[in-house]
């Protein structure tokens, strides 16, 4: 494949009832208007629903599914992209992205997630405990803990496409989740005339045990910085915002070249064309122009946002998922060129 919360005690309960007691009486007292609106619900008193997230065994594309262990986060994203061309043909390819957070077992979840890929693909990958893991750092950078697990690899389908998939666990500094997170995902290119390579992976050796993530960070409020560190320290995570109308639910990777991945859920009333748009707009990323491309299938609309790239070396693709279930979500993805 090509790259590409818990707390409380009430010492004065019965000091507290007779204090609302009077308040009650007197906000009775005052006239009534219908003027006095709630105010809009903010990013620290919006609770993630329960309804972002599915359970294991719940399918996703290309036969695979969430394994025991872990959940689904918001719902994967499928886009269609050109890919370069093949034998001078153009060649149209379609990638998927899906974030599971790894609430079981952190090495029995990823033998499961291996085992998934084995059976619905048939790739040769080990599934014993622990294999496919490192403490050991691979293209950079492997997150706080200094631990991490991937796959890849390709198969040619009965179509004849050539369909790659990888799917990376890690822990992310500063992450608002305290888990670590699965990053799964697949590109295929369609048409014949490919040859499955076999899979690239690092050479990793099984590990005995995986260390404990990171506490989570709370949650980011409008206007708060999205990620705590770009990596490669260079620019400053500040110029990446929490905006209006979203939520983030996860940062999902950490680039080696210096950038970030997340996850956002788009709160109730707000558009998600709308806020991507609004993110594509980071003076970071350069701006206008914001190239636009749209898919659809029958259960949501993708819509890409590329920004030119800034000045200091960012770029980025901000992915608007319009689901017709009506709950939308935004995949953000920033590298460092």
């Amino acid at each position: 494949m090509t790259g590409a919360r818990r707390r409380r005690w009430w010492p004065f309960a019965g000091l507290a009832i007779a204090v609302v007691a009077l308040v009650v009486v007197a906000y009775l007292a005052l006239p009534s208007t219908d003027e006095t609106v709630a105010p809009p619900p903010t990013d620290e008193t919006v609770a993630v629903p329960d309804s972002v997230f599915s359970p294991a065994g719940t399918a996703l594309p290309d036969g695979l599914r969430v394994p025991e262990g872990a959940r689904l986060v918001g719902t994967p994203m499928a886009h269609d992209d050109p890919l370069g061309t093949l034998n001078g043909i153009p060649v149209l390819g379609r990638t998927w992205w899906a974030v599971l957070l790894v609430d079981g077992d952190v090495l029995d979840t990823w033998a499961a997630m291996r085992g998934v890929l084995t059976e619905a693909l048939g790739l040769p990958l080990d599934t014993t405990e622990g294999a496919g893991c490192s403490t050991e750092p691979y293209v950079g950078y492997v997150g706080p803990t200094g631990f991490e697990c991937r796959d890849r690899g390709a198969v040619v389908t009965a179509e004849g496409d050539l369909l790659g998939v990888g799917a990376q666990l890690q822990t992310v500094p500063g992450d608002v989740t305290g888990q670590y997170s699965i990053l799964l995902g697949s590109e295929r290119r369609f048409g014949p005339g490919y040859d499955a390579s076999p899979p690239i992976n690092p050479d990793y050796t099984s590990v005995p045990t995986a260390p404990p993530p990171p506490e989570a960070r709370p949650r980011p409020g409008v206007g708060e910085p999205l990620v705590t560190t770009l990596l490669a320290e260079v620019g400053e995570p500040g110029g990446f915002v929490l905006l209006e109308g979203s939520q983030l639910l996860v940062q999902f990777a950490v680039n080696s070249n210096a950038g970030f991945g997340v996850l956002l859920r788009v709160l109730p009333g707000a558009s998600v064309n709308a806020v991507a748009a609004e993110y594509a707009a980071t003076p970071s990323l350069g701006g206008e122009p914001i190239t636009q491309r749209t898919t659809e299938n029958e259960s949501q609309t993708v819509t890409s946002y590329r920004p030119v790239g800034g000045a200091g070396g960012y770029s980025g693709v901000i992915y608007a998922v319009d689901n017709t279930t009506g709950h939308d979500f935004i995949y953000y993805d920033v590298t460092y060129d």
